[in-house]
């Protein structure tokens, strides 16, 4: 009999703990959204970007890893740009390279149009491209060390297009 007071009491207890809770409103964060400067005009149908572009796009920026041009490469707006070329700057091996395996996956997320003159236009996309890397270095006890990694990287690829071929 104790069993089934107790039982009654912790099902009574379950009851009211439910009957507690609240539900909150789902609120959205405010966020900045950029707004397009009169001379550019944002893409609704996206059209592609050369394969050609952005494997040389990420070969650059690959290819200038660990050096000074890097610097030059890097957005203003780069997270930490600064901590990541100090970093650089500071890395044992200055031989170390930075090599693409694979593109796995190339996705747009989002691309504008910036008016040239009448016949002329620059089309910015931004890019995710998803890639299987390896890094090269000589390290003094182990030899030749070779670590892979799949990264994404967000490049931003500038095409001057004419308008009439």
């Amino acid at each position: 009999m104790f069993r089934f007071y107790l039982k009654i009491i912790f099902l009574l207890m379950g009851i009211t703990v439910v009957h507690a809770a609240e539900f909150r409103d789902l609120r959205p964060i405010p966020t900045p959204v950029k707004a397009l400067s009169q001379t550019e005009e944002e893409i609704k149908d996206l059209p592609p970007v050369s394969e050609e572009a952005i494997k040389t796009g990420l070969k650059s920026l690959l290819a200038s890893w660990n050096t000074s041009r890097m610097e030059k490469l890097l957005a203003s707006e780069f997270y930490d740009r600064d901590r990541l070329l100090d970093a650089m700057q500071t890395f044992p091996d200055r031989g170390a390279k930075l090599r693409i395996l694979a593109i796995k996956d190339v996705q747009i997320l989002g691309q504008r149009v910036l008016p040239v003159d009448k016949e002329h236009v620059t089309r910015v996309s931004t890019v995710s491209v998803n890639a299987l890397t390896q890094i090269e270095f000589e390290d003094p006890v182990k030899g030749l060390v070779k670590l892979e990694g799949e990264n994404e990287y967000l490049l931003r690829i500038r095409e001057h297009i004419r308008l009439y071929p």
